[in-house]
């Protein structure tokens, strides 16, 4: 019963802290105190579902990178308020792996993290409706051009959590029985990340979605599996709605496109990726850490998270790639180790998801979708997803859920292993 109530609680947060990032700027001035109050109640509420879970030993990795950075920031940093509310952004993410793990352990709690995700999807789309209605404005939107469509309360932690949310959708889709609500949803959020045309998001999606379908399609022919097959009838109502739908779209919103290529239209020329902030942000980054004549910098960076005005850049502009920010906040041991849990994940997801334990289309969907949304938050990463708690938060949501669903699969076959062995013996 406790367990449960902490389930939810886990998973309810989400909705609401988006609900959060939407007023931001609009009623939560940034830095002000309720927006303090808010983030120490998430940190508090996500520290104490940590005390009571049995399986923190298996995310020990999670915690000496706390461990490592809290040290970097009272050693190195100049600000180290600064520092310590930003790091607790990243600590807040990663609490979300482990938590996950522990909390949504049956496919009841899978489905209501999949409900959940359906209703950010709708916020998403709410919070454009306002944005552009009630004439929201913020650091984030455009307002180059009459037809740019505004992002909302904030256009960046307002649409990347989304990209990864739209990777379950295939997984909804197989689960949740009502599936027409969502279609339409899940069209309409699409066709908005689109509008905004923000490049990474675009990006993730197409490269997300192709991913998606390519593993999908590989392992149900490869492992032989049956799936529900698509009569020629619907195949051809497929087609032609989809041909309709681009064609209403292109019609209806053809202009706004064309208005946003004109706002990026600087980030289209030839030439223009090497005068990209992020592209000059880790040429003096490495410029800065890796040839310093101070060994300490080298190995544990400059400055931990307080990066504005620090590494060069002729403005106070504050890192956004999670590649230049890891290496400048904690040096080369820093860098290779978050890389190195990164990949620790990947593997412990891959030696529990192995071909004896795909054997439904359930299985071949969560495998596609940790592929995808993988795939993604790395893309993501050169934008940045360490400031951005709720697209890492997302991510280590879902991967701690598909992490948890292929251990229990291992785990249930370990146990007939076991049972088989003893009755064996006992024959004998």
């Amino acid at each position: 019963m406790q367990k449960e109530l902490e389930s939810k609680m886990f998973l309810y947060f989400l909705p609401a802290y988006y609900l959060y990032n939407m007023l931001l700027d609009v009623v939560f001035t940034r830095g002000s105190a309720a927006g303090v109050i808010i983030n120490m109640g998430v940190l508090a509420m996500l520290i104490y579902l940590s005390l009571s879970n049995p399986f923190n030993k298996k995310f020990w990795y999670v915690f000496i990178w706390f461990i490592f950075n809290t040290i970097l920031i009272l050693c190195n940093s100049s600000d180290v308020l600064f520092s310590i509310k930003w790091f607790c952004l990243n600590v807040m993410s990663m609490l979300c792996l482990p938590l996950a793990f522990n909390l949504i352990s049956t496919n009841k709690q899978i489905i209501l993290l999949l409900k959940i995700l359906i209703v950010i999807c709708g916020l998403y789309i709410l919070n454009l409706i306002l944005a552009n209605t009630l004439d929201w404005r913020n650091a984030y939107g455009e307002t180059n051009s009459d037809f740019t469509v505004q992002g909302g309360a904030s256009i960046v932690t307002g649409s990347m959590p989304i990209v990864i949310a739209l990777m379950m959708a295939p997984i909804i889709l197989y689960l949740i029985p009502t599936k027409r609500n969502f279609i339409i949803l899940w069209t309409l959020t699409t066709v908005c990340m689109f509008l905004i045309f923000k490049r990474t998001n675009i990006a993730s999606l197409v490269i997300g979605y192709l991913l998606f379908f390519v593993f999908y399609r590989f392992c149900i022919y490869k492992f032989g599996l049956r799936t529900k097959q698509i009569s020629r009838k619907n195949k051809n109502r497929i087609i032609i709605g989809g041909i309709s739908l681009l064609a209403v779209f292109v019609l209806i919103f053809g202009q706004i496109i064309v208005a946003q290529l004109d706002v990026r239209e600087r980030d289209l020329r030839e030439g223009s990726f090497q005068k990209e902030g992020r592209v000059v942000e880790w040429e003096l980054v490495k410029n800065v850490i890796l040839n310093s004549n101070d060994t300490g910098i080298i190995l544990f960076g400059k400055e931990p998270y307080n990066t504005s005005g620090n590494y060069g850049y002729s403005s106070a502009r504050n890192l956004h790639g999670d590649f230049p920010t890891i290496l400048f906040s904690t040096g080369v041991v820093g860098f290779v180790y978050y890389w190195s849990v990164q990949l620790f994940i990947a593997l412990c997801i891959l030696r529990y998801a192995k071909r004896r334990y795909l054997t439904s289309t359930q299985d071949v969907l969560l495998f596609s979708a940790y592929v995808s949304s993988s795939a993604i938050w790395f893309i993501c990463s050169f934008s940045a997803t360490l400031g951005y708690f709720l697209v890492s938060a997302i991510y280590y949501m879902t991967h701690g859920m598909i992490l948890r669903y292929f251990w229990n699969k291992h785990r249930a076959q370990e146990i007939i292993k076991i049972r088989l062995s003893y009755e064996s013996t006992d024959c004998c």
